[in-house]
């Protein structure tokens, strides 16, 4: 009797250790599947998120791109109606400055040529001929700086149409130490100029031969011109 009973009570230890293996087992599963299950749900929750991130920013870029194309509208329309205003009022931008002396040795009534321009707003020095020729009606402004070598008189004037508007004399010598000095001056006019109408600057007593011109790097002798207003 006592043998049985103690064989009952080890089969009952034995299935309570196994039952209790059992549950803990079940539990652990249990716990994982919630897990796994609140994961994807949240992976669900940061995918929509993204989503709307993803529209939200698409929305924003169609908006500036938007706006962009209403900026480069305006901006069209602005440059168009300034054009148009210029082309009602006349307006048009014109000034030259020129330099460089193509010839130092002018004879009477020779055209003093400079070749280079640092600007030619409009195009109309020709730096073949020396003159400027006018693209637009309008009121000008011409300024003459002329140079001369030491010891020998340059005479010149602005010239319109073959008519002197602004004329001077340069002479510089050497001083009483003997330095040979070259000297400049200047002689402006302001005109009334139709389209087509030309203006240079002339020699208006020159020399046989003599190089009476003097440009360096410390005189630069040049011909300016700006349009006022038309």
């Amino acid at each position: 009797m006592s043998i049985f009973l103690f064989t009952i009570f080890a089969v009952n230890v034995l299935n309570s250790g196994d039952s209790a293996e059992v549950c803990s087992q079940f539990e652990s599963d249990k716990r994982l599947m919630e897990y796994m299950i609140e994961t994807r749900y949240e992976v669900k929750n940061l995918a929509k998120d993204l989503r709307r991130t993803e529209e939200y920013l698409l929305g924003v870029l169609e908006w500036r791109r938007k706006e962009m194309r209403q900026f480069e509208e305006g901006m069209l329309n602005i440059s168009e109606k300034v054009n148009n205003l210029q082309e009602t009022f006349g307006y048009k931008t014109v000034a030259f400055s020129a330099y460089n002396p193509f010839d130092k040795s002018l004879q009477t009534n020779e055209i003093l040529i400079l070749q280079s321009v640092l600007i030619n707003e409009g195009q109309g020095y020709d730096t073949k001929s020396g003159i400027f020729t006018a693209p637009t009606n309008g009121l000008y402004h011409f300024t003459a700086h002329v140079c001369n070598t030491h010891a020998l008189v340059i005479h010149y004037a602005i010239v319109k149409d073959g008519e002197w508007i602004a004329r001077s004399q340069q002479f510089e010598q050497a001083d009483e130490n003997s330095n040979k000095y070259a000297g400049c001056s200047s002689v402006s006019a302001l005109t009334r100029m139709e389209t087509g109408n030309q203006v240079w600057i002339m020699c208006t007593s020159g020399y046989s031969s003599a190089v009476q011109i003097h440009d360096d790097n410390h005189r630069r002798n040049s011909f300016i011109g700006v349009l006022l207003h038309t």
